[in-house]
C-alpha cells in the first residue's frame, strides 16, 4: 500500500479537484479530503 502523502492545500473543493484531475490525468492517484462540516462551512 502506497503511503499517503500531502502535495498541496486549498480554500476550496473545486481548485482540489481541478487538480485531482491534473494529477490522474498523469498516472497520479489522488485524493481530495475536506474538512468544511459536509458543506456547511467554506
Amino acid at each position: 500500500m502506497a503511503k499517503l502523502v500531502t502535495v498541496s492545500t486549498y480554500l476550496d473543493t473545486q481548485t482540489a479537484h481541478v487538480s485531482k484531475g491534473l494529477l490522474e490525468s498523469s498516472g497520479i492517484h489522488a485524493v481530495v479530503m475536506a474538512d468544511d462540516a459536509g458543506g456547511n462551512r467554506p
